[in-house]
């Protein structure tokens, strides 16, 4: 029998409904997720659990640009806690992600089946980053 990676996954996400099926999916995969209700929140928990991932909404303002601040805040942030942007924001596509240093980027609408996907790689990645030898 095989093991799938499972975590802490820090959940951020201004839908409700959006919110409540990203923490079922993610439950249901065995993830401890921890779903909150702000930015500030989820820096707070990210700083408190060094081994997480963040699944995060974009909480900023423009669907069609990235501000400069917005764009630094996103980027701090990746490089705090390992983070999924889930988005449908015209301006997020892969290069971006990258120049972000983001761990992955799902695009609204999303399949189910990939997200969940999406998050194991990922949530494999931060526990190999963590087991790693650190020189």
């Amino acid at each position: 029998m095989s093991t799938l990676p499972s975590g802490t996954v820090l959940l951020l996400e201004d839908d409700n409904s959006v919110r409540d099926l990203l923490a079922l999916i993610l439950a249901q995969d065995g993830h401890d997720v921890r779903s909150c209700e702000s930015a500030d929140e989820i820096r707070d928990l990210a700083a408190a659990n060094p081994d997480a991932l963040a699944v995060v909404d974009f909480w900023g303002n423009s669907h069609t640009t990235l501000a400069t601040e917005e764009r630094d805040l996103l980027t701090d942030f990746a490089h705090a806690v390992p983070t999924v942007l889930v988005t449908g924001r015209t301006w997020a596509s892969e290069a971006v992600a990258h120049e972000l240093g983001l761990a992955a980027l799902v695009q609204k609408p999303f399949d189910v089946a990939e997200m969940s996907e999406v998050v194991r790689s990922c949530v494999a990645q931060v526990q190999a980053d963590i087991e790693a030898p650190h020189s």
